[in-house]
């Protein structure tokens, strides 16, 4: 079935373009309200943006924010979902294509290629999004959820690979960990205001493989 996304790269290339459903303008309208969110927030801070900063970030109305979004925090909801859908589709294609023993730094690498451009907006919204559920728990809930779902997929694909090689609870430890390094990395990033060298990330990558291979019994 054909989405707004597929129809809109069709028109480009088309010489009559199809008009938009109600229902694609309704949920390009809403990307693009995420948008001027995600610049916002990066940019300003949660608590410092208000909706009108927003409104004119995205090029609309404050009344055409309230109608998609009825709060600051539905809007964190929003980038949350709209966040873990892009990694989850990130995810699958990195797991499919990637050979057995490289299935996880595949996942790193995909990651550090897709967000390079904005890379530097993305952890600092990132690290804003994460603060605000410390604070916030339906925030804290939304984040958690999320990434129990990036979780999953992974933990499923190194079980696959190594059937019956983790002993109860050791696979989703060593997760932890990765998640611990690679976001330590990411803040590392935000304070020293450059991107991550090639050695280091050559460093996480050989940490990642010695995490998620087992010990042979």
């Amino acid at each position: 079935m054909e989405n707004y996304v597929t129809r809109q790269a069709k028109n480009a290339s088309s010489s009559k373009p199809t008009p938009l459903s109600r229902r694609d303008r309704s949920q390009l309208r809403r990307l693009q309200i995420l948008h001027g969110a995600r610049v916002c927030f990066s940019r300003i801070g949660f608590h410092s943006t208000s909706m009108a900063q927003i409104a004119h970030s995205a090029r609309m109305s404050v009344g055409q924010i309230y109608r998609h979004f009825p709060s600051k925090e539905s809007l964190i909801a929003g980038i949350i979902e709209d966040d873990i859908n892009r990694q989850v589709d990130l995810l699958q294609t990195a797991l499919n294509a990637a050979p057995t023993g490289e299935a996880i730094t595949s996942v790193a690498h995909r990651m550090d290629h897709e967000y390079a451009p904005t890379r530097r907006d993305y952890v600092a919204l990132m690290l804003e999004i994460a603060a605000e559920a410390a604070r916030n728990s339906k925030v804290r809930e939304l984040l958690l959820a999320a990434q129990l779902r990036g979780h999953t997929i992974i933990k499923k694909r190194i079980e696959g690979l190594h059937p019956k090689a983790w002993a109860k609870g050791e696979l989703d430890l060593r997760l932890r960990l990765v998640y611990a390094v690679t976001q330590g990395i990411a803040s590392q990033e935000m304070m020293e205001s450059r991107p991550p060298s090639r050695k280091l990330l050559a460093r996480r990558d050989e940490l990642i493989k010695l995490l998620l291979t087992p010990r042979a019994r």
